[in-house]
């Protein structure tokens, strides 16, 4: 149960009653007092002082002899730098003129909020004040939550059975008080008073087995109603003995009554701050080892574990004392997570999950779960050898039958490895697939069934990150026809005989941090439109890099394309002949790409970008280094583009950067340097700025388009074969610090023919789409 309170919202109340406070004591005669003041020490609930805050509002006077009030306090504690309360109260006095006594009773909220937890209480007292003695009784009520857990250096997991327990955990509780005492004055002087006080309190926790009772003294200088010193002594078995330190000062415009002071007159005590102890008392402790179960929810339902450990004896009912030992007893099992033990292999077996929502790890990564008590934990080691491996599936290795599932930590290695008689080492260059079914061309033709090593199907919300696959006659991670938000992250597929990482059908998630290495073909495919954004994976020496046959609803961001033997990363559709009506291909951005050394186009974006496109690299490729083939929204800048080699006899490749469209934005700080054809060629408009681009040594133009429509400045075009800088239309802005030297042509800004790539415009875009 939680409550409305907070910090804020109790320095509202407060700033609100102390501003109305002026009027209402002006309205009644009697003045309001403001005070400071520190806490020292320690007591019941309090391992250290605080300093307050204070004021005390008169609001009403029914009569004479009574008055109504609020008594509001903002308290810093000094255990912690964000550790705070408040007290907000009400309450009544009147003086019963006949006894010469006081009675009062009084109603506070009290706050306090520890750095990590916060608490609430209702506290309530009556008071009963005389000119030598007086008595009063306090209650403390906890509210809402009284009882929160968190994390010590001491705290531990620990597996008992198929559950997960916290061992060495602490907590904080609120503790429900009762305290009384008598005070009387020892010495009374003009203008202040000694008081004593002695008495007795309780606090109680019923659930952690929490008990404090003892007798408390208290002493109490008072002088001229301003300024209090008090200090207290007390003791009981839970907290032994504490003690601390209290000074105040409270200061009000004028006295509570003109003319006297309450050493002279009972009645000006009507006034008089309430004697309590302010913050709501919290006993911090630790629970034991196994005393407190790992729950999921609120409801208190548990974590369910099954384990699985390859050299456990057969017969296992999944505890950790008796774990599992194959892939067969774990599978299609209702517990929430099958947990593989590090250093287990399993050969020839495979694993299925039908069951919604459940989490496969293997150790050898760090896992965590979600506790209703703590948040997120990591999973406690139980074997602390490498992550489990799943070597020669009779198909594919890891099967996921059911929504929600995460898959993480494991090593699949060479899935369906087939006799002598098979495809066993065969180059998978040489493979053709014929409706699923893979021929090799070796000796002679063999049908060769096709296995990946984990593979969803028709299913949706998984998560799967973090594994290894090697060796599978298919590809290393198939998915295909997936619903919800899904994420393929961190996973490494390497020398798999089809793709690394294949998509089928349209996706929607997150695909981040793969890395694909001497896969068969592309390293990450998706043969469908993809929402989300692809970032961060790493592609090496496959056929292609990374390829998403469709559109990206999403950013293209910080992938690693290296030597791949045709394109490093190409978004768009398989074959489009109009491309005047080219799609938005990219909704996103293009930024921070590094695609070198493929052997045809590095970066290709078939199709229009809605974004930037912006810090990428791509040198060393042999076609074109980053080709954009429709529009771009956003700006072009910081990108580069080196040494695309071409091919020899062969015009219609080499280029650094070519946009077949117009750039919305600015075309800036981009290096086209020792292209075999032109540097940057833009076939359309350029519609920002053009600046800081630098064009060198290009073997036909450095930096060619149709159109600049603002500033052209600071650029630098040197050596290049034939123009250097080149508006074929005209350039609308200003021209300024441009340096253009050592280029084959006299052409100058704003003058050339219209632009027809080399007169085979028509023909490139054909081949580019072939290919």
């Amino acid at each position: 149960m939680s409550f409305p309170f907070s910090r804020s919202a109790c320095a509202a109340v407060v700033a609100t009653l102390l501003l109305l406070a002026p009027a209402l004591a002006r309205a009644q005669g009697v003045d309001y007092r403001l005070g400071i003041g520190h806490n020292t020490g320690n007591s019941v609930g309090l391992d250290d002082g605080f300093t307050r805050f204070e004021s005390w509002l008169p609001i009403a006077r029914p009569s004479g002899d009574s008055i109504l009030f609020a008594d509001l306090r903002m308290l810093l504690f000094n255990d912690q730098m964000e550790a705070d309360g408040a007290n907000i109260g009400l309450g009544g006095r009147w003086h019963d003129t006949l006894a010469n006594r006081i009675w009062g009773a009084y109603l506070y909220y009290d706050y306090r909020d520890t750095g990590r937890s916060h608490f609430n209480q209702i506290s309530w007292g009556i008071e009963n004040l005389g000119p030598t003695w007086d008595w009063r009784v306090n209650a403390h009520l906890p509210i809402g939550d009284t009882w929160y857990d968190f994390l010590t250096p001491e705290t531990n997991t620990e597996f008992i059975g198929q559950n997960l327990f916290f061992t060495g955990i602490s907590q904080e509780v609120a503790l429900r008080g009762l305290q009384a005492e008598v005070a009387e004055v020892l010495a009374d002087g003009e203008s202040w008073q000694l008081r004593g006080a002695v008495g007795m309190y309780g606090y109680w926790h019923d659930e952690a087995g929490i008990s404090a009772v003892g007798p408390r003294g208290r002493m109490e200088l008072r002088v001229a109603d301003q300024l209090w010193l008090s200090g207290y002594l007390q003791h009981d078995d839970e907290f032994q003995t504490t003690g601390g330190l209290t000074l105040v000062w409270r200061y009000g415009l004028r006295k509570h009554f003109v003319g006297g002071s309450s050493s002279d007159d009972l009645s000006h005590r009507l006034g008089d701050p309430i004697e309590r102890i302010q913050q709501v008392a919290i006993k911090r402790h630790s629970t034991g080892v196994g005393s407190v179960q790992v729950v999921r929810n609120e409801q208190g339902e548990a974590f369910t574990f099954r384990h699985v450990r390859s050299s456990a004896s057969g017969g296992g009912d999944g505890s950790i004392e008796a774990p599992s030992n194959s892939l067969a007893a774990a599978s299609n099992q209702p517990e929430d997570i099958v947990l593989v033990h590090g250093g287990s292999e399993f050969v020839g077996e495979l694993f299925v999950t039908t069951t919604e929502g459940q989490r496969v790890l293997g150790e050898g990564v760090e896992h965590t779960i979600v506790s209703q008590q703590l948040g997120p934990i990591l999973l406690p080691t139980v074997n602390a050898g490498p992550a489990p491996v799943i070597r020669e599936a009779p198909g594919n290795a890891i099967i996921i039958a059911a929504n929600g599932v995460e898959v993480s930590g494991f090593e699949v290695v060479d899935p369906l490895v087939l006799s002598a008689d098979g495809l066993l080492g065969f180059n998978s260059r040489f493979i053709t697939p014929i409706n699923g079914i893979y021929i090799s061309w070796c000796d002679c033709a063999r049908l060769v069934p096709r296995a990946n090593g984990i593979v969803a199907d028709n299913v949706r919300d998984i998560n799967v990150n973090r594994n290894q696959v090697s060796g599978a006659t298919g590809s290393g991670i198939q998915v295909r026809s997936l619903g919800g938000y899904n994420r393929i992250t961190d996973n490494v597929a390497n020398q798999n005989r089809s793709n690394g990482l294949e998509i089928q059908d349209d996706f929607s998630g997150s695909i981040r941090g793969n890395t694909a290495i001497e896969n068969g073909l592309t390293g990450v495919v998706a043969d469908g439109d993809v929402t989300g954004d692809i970032s961060s994976n790493s592609t090496s020496r496959n056929a292609q890099g990374v390829s998403v046959w469709g559109t990206l609803r999403g950013n293209l961001i910080d992938n690693l394309a290296i030597d791949n033997r045709s394109e490093g990363i190409v978004i768009g559709v398989r074959k489009r002949w109009n491309l005047d009506e080219l799609p938005t291909t990219v909704t996103g951005s293009v930024v921070g790409n590094v695609t070198d050394g493929s052997a045809r186009t590095g970066l290709s974006i078939i199709g229009r970008v809605a974004g930037d496109v912006a810090q990428n690299q791509a040198n060393g490729n042999r076609r074109t280094g980053i080709n954009i083939q429709g529009d771009v929204g956003g700006s072009v800048f910081e990108n580069t583009t080196n040494e695309t080699r071409g091919f020899p006899f062969w015009r219609l490749s080499g280029e650094g950067m070519v946009i077949r469209g117009n750039v919305a934005g600015q075309l800036r700080g981009n290096i086209a340097n020792d292209n075999r054809n032109d540097g940057i060629f833009i076939e359309g408009d350029v519609h920002g700025q053009t600046m800081e681009n630098v064009v060198n040594r290009n073997g036909q133009r450095g930096l060619v388009a149709r159109n600049f429509f603002s500033d052209v400045t600071n650029n630098t075009a040197r050596g290049n074969r034939t123009v250097g800088l080149q508006a074929t239309e005209a350039i609308l802005g200003s021209q300024s610090g441009n340096e253009l030297t050592e280029n084959g042509s006299p052409v100058l800004l704003g003058q050339g023919e219209p632009v027809r790539y080399g007169g085979y415009g028509f023909l490139k875009r054909i081949t580019f789409m072939i290919d």
